[in-house]
């Protein structure tokens, strides 16, 4: 990406974030953080930066998209013009992109891939990626240090220090997820259900289901008794379990290793892995359970409730160890801010 002289305006559009929401200082277990430390970072660069919205490309220094949400390729007039007229509330990706190249910014744009491919999978058109000079993946397979570049998912670098019940008070088993589904190849949001389903039977009195979307019924018709509600924090609720079932959207990409496993371990809960086949790499295995490890949800009972309070400590100290490593720095705001700062040749 070729170097422009002075500071200006930066541009990110993301699905579902206008208005500067992507800069939401007080939202939701933090996950916003690491768009805000990119944006204060590229403030000391004496760079605005912004959510696209509506907002005239011309006269921007770089522009960011994080997933694409439109057509295979870049938007038409014509079809800019039908989404006006049908009142489209968000500029698609392809129409930001046709706007970008018409202002001369064609070697000035990242795209991100955001989503795994049971999410956007859009983001994940080859046709698309070659759309851009760079491309930011957590995919270990697609990184080549030309095109493709490797970025970590981006976690909260500052979490509230959690007061942890002593382990009598706490529950065994815990979930904390969105009540989502999916038909593509390697969607896990089968497999929580079906672990919801079999724990709530086996331990109704031992587990707690938490999240977004539970008091709908699920695409079997189910509506899990286990149901609390949808807390405000993670960190409001996973210290008072002993385990938590941390299940990715997808298991089938290597590198995609999310908040999910980062928040458990912060609130002192042992997580019960699944998702990053590769996993093992990226985070201290003697941290957390690999769901892998268990041919069915009974021995995987039968397991987290002989561990002794002895083996529980070695948990939840390796998980200490490991949140204050470098290998975890890597997933952190400020590893995710510098690596977009790199990848904007800035």
């Amino acid at each position: 990406m070729s170097e422009r002289g002075g500071a200006g305006r930066i541009l990110v559009a993301a699905p579902g974030f206008r208005n500067g929401s992507l800069f939401n200082e007080t939202s939701r277990d933090n996950v916003m953080e690491p768009w805000v430390e990119l944006r204060d970072r590229l403030a000391e660069r004496g760079y605005a930066f912004e959510t696209a919205d509506d907002k005239v490309v011309r006269g921007s220094d770089r522009v960011i998209i994080w997933d694409w949400a439109g057509g295979a390729r870049p938007a038409s007039r014509l079809t800019r013009l039908k989404r006006r007229i049908r009142g489209a509330t968000e500029r698609a990706a392809d129409e930001l992109y046709a706007d970008c190249r018409r202002a001369g910014l064609a070697d000035r744009m990242v795209f991100i891939i955001g989503e795994p491919p049971t999410v956007s999978a859009a983001s994940w058109n080859p046709r698309i990626h070659e759309l851009f000079d760079v491309v930011l993946t957590y995919d270990d397979r697609l990184v080549d240090g030309s095109r493709y570049h490797k970025y970590f998912w981006p976690v909260a670098a500052n979490y509230p220090k959690c007061h942890v019940p002593p382990l009598a008070q706490r529950k065994l088993l815990t979930s904390i997820s969105a009540n989502k589904s999916s038909d593509a190849l390697g969607e896990l949001y089968s497999a929580r259900r079906s672990a919801i389903s079999y724990f709530e039977a086996a331990i109704p009195m031992n587990f707690d289901l938490y999240g977004v979307g539970w008091e709908r019924p699920t695409p079997e018709g189910v509506v899990y008794k286990s149901y609390r509600c949808a807390p405000a924090n993670k960190w409001d609720v996973l210290p008072w379990y002993r385990f938590c079932l941390c299940y990715e959207n997808t298991d089938n990409v290597p590198g995609y290793v999310t908040e999910k496993i980062f928040d458990a371990l912060r609130c002192g809960c042992v997580p019960i892995y699944l998702g990053a086949p590769n996993v093992r790499d990226y985070v201290n295995p003697h941290a957390f359970v690999d769901r892998r490890d268990f041919a069915s949800h009974g021995e995987l009972l039968e397991f987290i409730s002989s561990v002794t309070p002895e083996a529980y400590a070695a948990f939840a100290d390796a998980g200490r160890r490991y949140l204050l490593s470098d290998e975890c720095a890597k997933f952190t705001s400020p590893a995710f801010a510098e690596t977009v700062i790199q990848a904007l040749g800035l």
